[in-house]
């Protein structure tokens, strides 16, 4: 319980939270079982949700199974996405002086979106304004959880060169973050 109630802190801290993940050293495999799977699966449920209560009523000709279909294509972006971004920081890392061990790589690619899958959460409800406003503010949060991360795992000594890793794997993940959205848009596509 403890571990939780340290995720809020390792937004702002290289240390909160981060130095518990470091000494413990949690496996890939679990990491991605009890972390990276069931979060991600929020997103498309939530899409399967929206779709059929707000979709049914703004987009009446699209179909329950593109909903069905376009989560299903959401959650398999998303679990490719995790080792795909695991990758990049361990080849950031070891280029730039730090590790280049997989495992601290891929534990800051499945803490980092989790405020991402959580805003999806938002889905509940119908407001514009806040269907903005939460996934803005949750790719803030991830951003922040990749710059600490770095900071905390990688072991890149130079601040300046940590933060030039972080501002790669930040940018990068925003595109894969958009093109995995991108794959949301299909039932407004068809309904046109």
């Amino acid at each position: 319980m403890s571990e939780f109630l340290e995720y809020p802190r390792m937004l702002w801290s290289s240390s909160a939270g981060w130095a518990r993940l470091a000494r413990t050293r949690p496996a890939i495999a679990a990491m991605f079982l009890h972390l990276v799977l069931p979060l991600s699966l929020l997103p498309p449920l939530m899409l399967i949700h929206a779709g059929g209560h707000i979709g049914s009523v703004h987009f009446p000709s699209v179909a329950p199974w593109v909903w069905w279909s376009v989560a299903a294509l959401f959650l398999v972006l998303e679990l490719l996405t995790v080792p795909l971004m695991a990758r990049l920081l361990q080849t950031l890392s070891r280029s730039n002086g730090g590790t280049g061990e997989h495992r601290p790589a891929f534990t800051i690619a499945a803490v980092a979106p989790v405020p991402l899958w959580l805003s999806s959460l938002v889905l509940f409800q119908d407001s514009a304004a806040l269907a903005l406003t939460i996934p803005a503010l949750a790719l803030l949060g991830s951003a922040s959880l990749v710059y600490r991360g770095v900071g905390a795992l990688l072991d890149i000594r130079d601040e300046v060169v940590a933060a030039e890793v972080a501002n790669i794997t930040i940018a990068t993940g925003l595109l894969a973050w958009l093109s995995i959205l991108s794959a949301a848009l299909i039932p407004l596509l068809i309904a046109r």
